[in-house]
């Protein structure tokens, strides 16, 4: 359904949007990843492929109970934390 509202509403290809193909191209650029187990909008297994994928400075932060963007709401304080370490290792 998400595909077909992006190609509707957008004009986009879905085929050009492919998280995996964007990490392998971003060797210079530190990547946080994060993806819940019990997500239903991606594949659960996105975040493990965009990892696999990127080249360059990455992180992955996978929690098994966690939905699709719940991270900040179920888990305020890590989200935060990890957030903050991840920019202050990459950007500073």
């Amino acid at each position: 359904m998400i595909s077909w509202w992006a190609e509707a509403i957008l004009g986009m290809n879905v085929e050009q949007a492919d998280a995996t193909k964007a990490a392998a191209k971003l060797c210079n650029t530190p990547l946080f990843i994060m993806q819940g187990g019990r997500d239903i909008v991606v594949s659960v297994d996105s975040g493990q492929w965009i990892y696999d994928a990127a080249c360059g400075d990455k992180e992955l932060w996978f929690e098994a109970e966690l939905g699709h963007t719940k991270f900040d709401t179920q888990k305020p304080d890590e989200f935060k934390r990890r957030v903050v370490q991840f920019f202050n290792r990459s950007l500073l």
